[in-house]
């Protein structure tokens, strides 16, 4: 399966195990259902701000929906 395949499939299970909806992204994307329908079966391409509003939308860092794995921000000491 290639890369794109699988952030496209990272998507669609982060929307689902949030209960969030392809409208509701749509809406925050500013874009019509359909193209974000189109873009999530491969047939369209998300711009690079796109995919990082993307991450934004569901809560996680643009390197876990490419790679799978979740950056935790660093905490300095005092």
């Amino acid at each position: 399966m290639s890369n794109s395949k699988n952030i496209l499939t990272g998507i669609r299970w982060h929307l689902s195990e949030q209960g969030r909806t392809q409208k509701e992204l749509a809406s925050f994307l500013n874009c019509s259902q359909n193209w974000l329908s189109s873009a999530l079966r491969g047939e369209a391409e998300f711009s690079l701000p796109q995919f990082i509003a993307v991450a934004d939308f569901l809560h996680v860092s643009p390197s876990e929906l490419i790679g799978g794995y979740r950056i935790e921000p660093l905490h300095h000491a005092a």
